[in-house]
């Protein structure tokens, strides 16, 4: 009777055995989706991170179009000199490519109505010899 006794103990040390295996397949493949998760989860925050670092750009680069529009090179030139803008999330927002010293240099020439004026003497030129009526 002692032999059937250690076949049956043999069999529930490898029933364990292999439920054991099963079980470490199972975690192996648990752990190996959780790190897909977080690793998906990395790439969504990164991508979450350069879409506000753009979206402060842009609202950046709107203010500056608003101030051209309203006349305001002031504002414009006043955010330069205070320098770089930073982002909520703590990047740096790039100038604009308005220049108020570009646009003051390009407007000087302009009047209310939009046309250029100019003051050079070669713009306005003289009539040499004038036709008089006695001769």
């Amino acid at each position: 009777m002692k032999k059937r006794a250690q076949p049956k103990k043999r069999q529930q040390r490898i029933n364990a055995a292999y439920r054991k295996a099963v079980e470490e397949i199972a975690e192996e493949k648990i752990a190996e989706i959780k790190t897909m998760v977080r690793q998906t989860l990395d790439a969504i925050r990164a991508s979450e991170k350069l879409i506000a670092a753009e979206q402060a750009k842009a609202k950046a680069f709107r203010a500056d179009l608003e101030d051209l529009k309203r006349g305001r090179l002031d504002a414009i030139t006043k955010r330069r000199a205070a320098g770089h803008e930073r982002g909520k999330n703590g990047n740096v927002i790039p100038y604009s490519p308005i220049d108020p010293g570009r646009i003051n240099t390009i407007t000087s020439g302009l009047n209310t109505s939009g046309y250029f004026t100019t003051t050079n003497a070669a713009a306005n030129p003289t009539w040499f010899g004038t036709v008089t009526a006695t001769q």
